[in-house]
């Protein structure tokens, strides 16, 4: 490095150049390394120093001033670069890769390489798939061209199916592919090729696609995505592929397929009906209403929606009504997902259709109807006084403070609460300038907050109890201790070492041991709630093993089928099964829980979580029973019984162990971890803006032993309670969570009433907020009964089942259980209790 190019870097970092434009640099320059191997065009690349334009204009075709434009993370944007600099190798890897690994690639790139198929493995490799789209011709003929061996190039990458789908549309000899295709007998390559290649001749007079449908029943691309392709479409004509062309996009079905016929009127002529996603265009509702097809247009955008009738129809004694409301009077079924008009949301409240507001946003239903009620009162109106049953629309994404406190305190007015289910303390936590929606939210309407909003458990987090002793509101218990001892994990573990115990036939435990290896060993499922679901099934079988033996079977099959997707997770979070992941997650390992949710499992997998056809009727010819509701709140007011004396048993049991585990030694242990808790507090705090003087005495008075205490009793006794109740009488609670189903969530939740309209006892379940989200509750209903029927006492809550329930549902649950699911011939197995 020269002292003059030392002295300009010296004056770069002291402050005292900000240019080098009058520097005279020259390539040499900018080129030249000092003795740590760094080259003065760094420095000025680190340092943001504009380049002077001469120099610039001749960096944009050099391979090194790239390669260190990238490492200092430099747009190499402006750059020409020609491929053999792009195959340049700089501190051991091309220039190419490095342009990767910094995310600079762009089309251009791609686009000026002919030669080296390698970029293809580089767009791979690093996640570039879409890049594929703009490979040069030459490469895609090298793809397609045998080597000495005889192979394709492509070949290589038959088994990379994301590959494939990018570079198909880019291969234009149908006969290579095909030769490709028969070698390797996977037509399935040749889904994503032009329209066009696909109606060439093949052999026998047959063209490629009719080959690929009727010989090899592949369905190509093109024929799930029709093109805007006139002489692909006339050639579908020709050959009756109608069921093909009837879902094809409106712009596609818009085209004019015989003098002045559309393709819509032409298979309306053919009579066939079809299945327009989304209808944009006016032109379409006219030749619907004219070929009296309207009930095909379920999804219209909201211009069309408001056009005037006698425009659409050309008809001039219709009037001035839209077409929304024509359709709304003529019953026409509407999809409501695409309504976002203030007009058409005044239509639905004058023509009493809340149902149509359902997928509106949060921010539009918080518009007013008039001075006090708004599209949000209306909606909730509806569900909790009409009987409309869909889900109460989410919290609002904007971060507009006002919408939060709108909706909320919105929900709180019509004590509807429990339809959204309890708030997070996080999101009454969350800043909105100096302050938090929880303090927004007391501003607004403390006693609303208080009473409504903020359930008992809210109120007790130390977070929000410190909120509300700041503005002097009575909070007498406060969680301020965590949980020391797992009582629940050892009562769970005590329980399934004490399950199934007794011989199996030979059969059993070899099935047994063959599930636990399956999952033991997929890298994902927790031990323990694999122990726990073995211990389960032992017991199953115990109780009744000719059933119970061809579940595990079941069961066995879909891990194998799905060994990469099914596993057993442990969650902290709650117990559930996730068709989306195709998952079962649990918080620990109750038997109970994890046949349930291996019940859902096994509904998901095997009977692709159908329904009964009648599954609606039944229900709710169940649910206007008034002799199923009673013995329901017969069975509620048992249940809680149940519960209270649980809990009294627990708190007497355990009074003297309170006494003695909380020694003088203990307290002074709780009294030091306090002080330390409350300095951690005062930090984290701060940003409430409360006085120090104020906040020590607010924590002071939260941060006591007796608080401590009393919070770790209340952990302590919930725990044990729910624990003896999941693991003692979970078929108990599996009913409940049944005839929480048939009772859309009202059981849970606290709101149903018996026919003098008193309220019946909260039971076990999902709640309204979990039924107002979903289609239905026979999901539920299915994965309870698979629990109930593997308890020991299977045969006697089975039959209370019945006898609460009914005949007509127990039937078909039992049914769909056994034959759907299952695959059992009712007459040949017998449903009951005992060994084989």
């Amino acid at each position: 490095m020269t002292e003059r190019l030392q002295n300009i870097i010296n004056g770069i970092n002291d402050g005292s150049i900000k240019f080098v434009f009058d520097y005279n640099l020259t390539m040499e320059d900018l080129f030249t390394k000092d003795n740590d191997g760094i080259y003065f065009l760094e420095y000025l690349l680190r340092k943001r120093i504009m380049i002077p334009l001469e120099l610039k204009e001749k960096l944009k075709t050099n391979a090194l001033a790239a390669y260190l434009y990238c490492k200092n993370d430099q747009s190499i944007f402006n750059f020409e670069l020609s491929e053999k600099d792009l195959f340049t190798e700089f501190d051991g890897k091309k220039l190419i890769e490095h342009i990767l690994e910094k995310k600079q690639i762009d089309k251009s790139i791609v686009e000026n390489i002919h030669e080296n198929l390698e970029i293809i493995d580089l767009l791979c490799n690093s996640n570039n798939y879409f890049y594929l789209n703009y490979l040069s011709q030459d490469i895609i003929t090298k793809l397609i061209t045998k080597d000495n061996n005889g192979i394709y190039p492509i070949e290589k990458y038959l088994n990379n199916k994301r590959l494939i789908e990018k570079i198909m549309p880019s291969i234009n000899d149908i006969n290579v592919l095909l030769e490709i295709c028969n070698r390797n007998n996977d037509y399935d390559l040749i889904k994503a090729v032009k329209a066009r290649m696909l109606i060439t001749n093949y052999k026998d007079d047959k063209t490629v696609l009719l080959f690929l449908l009727n010989d090899k029943k592949v369905v190509p691309d093109c024929l799930i995505n029709i093109p805007e392709d006139i002489v692909f479409i006339k050639y579908l004509i020709k050959n009756n592929l109608y069921d093909y062309l009837k879902k094809a996009s409106e712009d596609v079905l818009l085209m004019e397929v015989e003098s002045g016929k559309t393709l819509l009127e032409f298979l309306i002529d053919k009579g066939y009906d079809p299945e327009i996603k989304y209808i944009f265009n006016k032109k379409t509702i006219s030749i619907l209403y004219r070929k009296q097809k309207l009930n095909l247009a379920k999804f219209v955008s909201d211009d069309v929606l408001l056009a005037p009738v006698k425009e659409l129809f050309s008809d001039d004694s219709l009037g001035d009504e839209t077409l929304f409301e024509y359709m709304i009077r003529n019953g026409y079924k509407l999809n409501s997902s695409r309504i976002s008009s203030e007009k058409l949301f005044k239509i639905c409240y004058l023509e009493q259709r809340p149902d149509l507001l359902e997928e509106a946003s949060i921010s539009d239903l918080l518009k007013p109807i008039d001075d006090t009620y708004t599209y949000f009162d209306y909606i909730l109106d509806s569900i909790a006084n009409k009987g409309l049953k869909i889900r109460v629309p989410s919290c609002p994404w904007s971060s507009d403070v006002n919408e939060h406190i709108k909706y909320y305190t919105t929900i709180a007015k019509h004590d509807m609460m429990k339809y959204i289910g309890e708030i997070k303390a996080e999101k009454l936590l969350k800043k909105y300038g100096d302050k938090t929606l929880l303090e927004y939210l007391l501003d607004t309407d403390s006693d609303l907050t208080l009473n409504k909003i903020l359930s008992d458990d809210l109120k007790a987090d130390p977070d929000i109890a410190v909120i509300l002793k700041n503005r002097g509101i009575v909070q007498k218990s406060v969680n301020v201790s965590k949980e020391e001892n797992e009582y629940t994990t050892k009562y769970i573990e005590n329980i399934n070492n004490h399950l199934g115990i007794g011989p199996l036939p030979e059969e059993g435990e070899r099935l047994l041991n063959e599930l636990k290896l399956l999952f033991l060993t997929d890298g994902k499922s927790d031990k323990d709630l694999i122990t726990g679901l073995i211990a389960g099934y032992r017991n199953a079988l115990m109780n009744n093993y000719d059933i119970n033996i061809i579940e595990i079977k079941k069961l066995i099959e879909i891990k194998k089928e799905n060994k990469d997707i099914f596993y057993y997770i442990k969650n902290a979070t709650g117990s559930y099964f996730s068709p989306s992941n195709g998952s079962i997650f649990c918080e620990n390992a109750n038997t109970n829980t994890l046949l349930h949710e291996t019940g859902h499992a096994l509904h998901f997998y095997i009977a692709d979580m159908k329904t009964p056809d009648d599954y609606q009727e039944i229900v709710e010819r169940a649910r206007e029973n008034p002799e199923v509701l009673a013995k329901t709140k017969e069975y509620a007011a048992n249940y809680r019984k149940l519960i209270n004396n649980i809990t009294l048993l627990v708190k007497q049991r355990y009074d003297s162990f309170f006494k003695s585990y909380y020694s003088p030694e203990k307290v002074e242990e709780i009294k030091k971890n306090l002080t330390k808790s409350k300095e951690d507090k005062k930090k984290e705090y701060k940003e409430l803006h409360i006085p120090d003087e104020q906040l020590d005495m607010i924590l002071s008075d939260m941060y006591t032993q007796e608080e401590y205490i009393d919070h770790q009793k209340r952990i302590f006794i919930e725990d044990n309670v729910d624990a003896i109740l999941r693991n003692e009488f979970g078929s108990l609670l599996t009913i409940g969570d049944i005839l929480d189903a048939i009772y859309e969530g009202k059981l849970h939740s606290n709101t149903l009433k018996d026919s003098h309209g008193e309220a019946i006892c909260r039971t076990g379940g999902h709640g309204l907020n979990y039924y107002y989200a979903t289609l239905h509750g026979f999901d539920e209903m299915i994965a309870n009964f698979a629990a109930i029927s593997k308890a020991n006492d299977a045969k006697e809550k089975l039959k209370m089942l019945k006898s609460i329930v009914g005949d007509g549902v127990y039937d078909m649950i039992r049914n769909f259980y056994y034959q759907n699911i299952l695959k059992i011939n009712l007459e040949e197995n017998k449903i009951h209790g005992g060994k084989r």
